[in-house]
């Protein structure tokens, strides 16, 4: 494809309105210590809108979803906010100030929408235009970052990077769908004064009174973390401990490395169920997405060449608002989410029980998630940032279909076209979503190279 031509012509910041008089600071727990230093997670939603002028982009579009957002952020005070180290502070917090916001990026594309929204193989770094910068320093770093993209006369694009210490998918879902509920609330009142009120499930919940709190563990991630930052390449000989800088790369920043999407749908995955149900020892816990996952692993070793005593160490997030006692709300704010190891042995992959046994090791690391979050805790971060001889490569998920990404709704072209995690570019791992057409399948997303993408597919389909 030709070189991008996305021209960002607008820059701003958008506060809460109405305007907070008092500043508002959010403490961190070990869930959101765990994920502090990751490179922030990004996404674009692009949606298909035909008849959208630059005109009617400018005097309607624009304004009604940077006045939503102000409205949203209202209820969302720490999303406008900035981490910050206090001295006297053993772990950062997230303050919000009066007069702080989210930065937002208007930008203009002259690229193909129907390119850039397809799930055929397109170099990865096609996407990197959409998403904008988040800005981080030794002693601040912004929580989230928006872009919105005209499409002119094909549709829109709204890129979001945010800080997973602060974000997990769950929370940045509900915020999402936040925005996007008062939006259409304003397009269908045709303007508003006052922002409208938020349903109970999308409002955020601070309370962090039903987490255990652990400032050793939470102070044993960042410990981590920096001797994580030493042993990089390029790494200054005294770093600053307490730098709230973020690690932007953890694999290869290959710009010819391809992405792609796969839909594995519902029939598929019966059909896998039914083939596995007579000799799996837990057929209870073979959901849609323990076997979308374990088939996605299977075919990751294959194409990456991984075989004999080799080892992948895949994974998969687990979300435990509902493990807790008593269960924190689905619009809990912040992370209550830990990655859970799965290590697959290229020789047993590669084999034509290949699937079973990755859905075996699946389970295994999900009886582990039933002993809740305090087990293994200690360690747990250490595990995955220095890996024992002989493993291959970390590989994670990115989203879920629990997530319902799709189920953003601005009011202006429906539901999105396409969702995509464009960071797995700068991460390594999977995503997944639900299928964007709402027939019950899961969506997987990859970025390998030429080579690998071809042997993935070929797995992938049969």
């Amino acid at each position: 494809m030709a070189q991008s031509t996305v021209k960002v012509v607008e820059l701003s910041k958008v506060t809460p309105e109405p305007a907070p008089s008092n500043p508002f600071t959010l403490p961190l727990t070990f869930f959101d210590t765990f994920w502090i230093k990751l490179p922030p997670v990004e996404r674009i939603f692009l949606y298909h809108l035909p008849d959208l002028s630059p005109s009617t982009f400018r005097s309607r579009l624009l304004p009604h979803l940077t006045r939503s957002l102000s409205f949203t952020l209202r209820h969302y005070l720490p999303v406008a906010g900035n981490l910050v180290w206090p001295s006297a502070a053993a772990v950062p917090v997230v303050l919000y100030s009066p007069g702080d916001g989210v930065s937002l990026a208007v930008a203009e594309s002259t690229d193909d929408f129907d390119h850039i929204s397809a799930d055929g193989d397109r170099e990865a770094s096609e996407s990197l235009p959409y998403v904008p910068e988040l800005q981080a320093s030794d002693s601040a770093a912004a929580i989230l970052s928006l872009q919105i993209t005209l499409f002119p006369n094909r549709g829109f694009c709204i890129g979001v990077t945010s800080q997973h210490g602060i974000l997990d998918g769950k929370t940045q879902s509900v915020f999402m769908k936040a925005w996007a509920h008062t939006c259409r609330q304003i397009v269908g009142d045709g303007g508003a004064d006052f922002p409208p009120p938020l349903p109970e499930s999308l409002a955020p919940v601070f309370d962090r009174t039903g987490i255990v709190d652990s400032r050793e563990i939470a102070v044993e991630y960042l410990d981590d973390w920096f001797r994580f930052r030493l042993n990089l390449p390029g790494m200054d000989p005294n770093p600053n401990p307490r730098s709230l800088e973020l690690l932007w790369s953890l694999v290869d920043g290959d710009s010819k490395r391809l992405r792609a999407t796969f839909d594995f749908s519902k029939e598929r995955i019966k059909k896998l169920k039914e083939s596995l149900i007579p000799k799996f020892p837990y057929p209870n816990y073979l959901s849609s997405f323990v076997l979308t996952l374990a088939h996605t692993q299977v075919c990751l070793v294959k194409a990456k060449g991984i075989r004999g005593g080799a080892t992948m160490m895949g994974g998969f997030t687990a979300d435990f608002r509902s493990r807790l006692e008593p269960p924190a709300p689905g619009n809990f704010f912040g992370n209550i989410v830990f990655p859970y190891e799965v290590a697959l042995r290229g020789e047993e992959a590669g084999s034509e029980g290949g699937v079973a046994y990755a859905a075996g090791k699946i389970v295994e690391a999900i009886k582990e998630v039933e002993k809740g979050p305090m087990a293994g805790a200690r360690g747990r971060l250490a595990r995955f940032l220095f890996p024992e001889a002989g493993q291959f490569e970390v590989i994670g998920v990115a989203g879920s279909p629990r997530l319902g990404m799709y189920g953003v709704d601005f009011g202006y072209g429906g539901r999105p076209r396409k969702v995509e995690v464009t960071s797995t570019a700068r991460t390594g791992a999977i995503s997944m979503a639900e299928s964007k057409d709402g027939s019950g399948g899961v969506e997987v997303g990859i970025v390998l190279s030429k080579e690998e993408m071809d042997v993935f597919r070929a797995a992938f389909v049969q």
